[in-house]
């Protein structure tokens, strides 16, 4: 049973090749890393750059898959795909704004994960 709405641990797993330490590595690095990258790409949205939101989320779009957070690759994908179209920046900021609140639960979940491993 998957105790988790967003992240997919048999993915994180079998890319790790089922390593602990490694997972462990991983997951810390993925959690001081894609609030980074979050913030880059909010600060985009903030300045209506078309051209730095498409880049910013192109970048992190893979980041996701990693873990198995398809839900929220594709929600990345539409942000993307907007700023690249230049189209609804209304649109963009919304979607934006779901996903930041949906990524903050994926934090906590990654944490969870972390913390089932010991």
């Amino acid at each position: 049973m998957n105790i988790y709405n967003l992240i997919d641990p048999s993915i994180i797993a079998t890319t790790m090749m089922d390593n602990k330490d490694t997972i462990r590595e991983f997951v810390s690095l993925y959690l001081s890393q894609t609030p980074i990258d979050i913030s880059a790409l909010k600060s985009a949205v903030a300045l209506q750059n078309y051209e730095d939101i498409a880049s910013r989320a192109h970048h992190i779009k893979p980041t996701m898959e990693y873990i198995g957070a398809f839900t929220l690759k594709n929600k990345i994908i539409e942000i993307e795909s907007l700023a690249k179209n230049r189209q609804g920046m209304t649109d963009i900021t919304e979607r934006f704004i779901s996903l930041e609140i949906q990524i903050k639960e994926l934090y906590t979940e990654l944490q969870q994960y972390l913390q089932s491993l010991d």
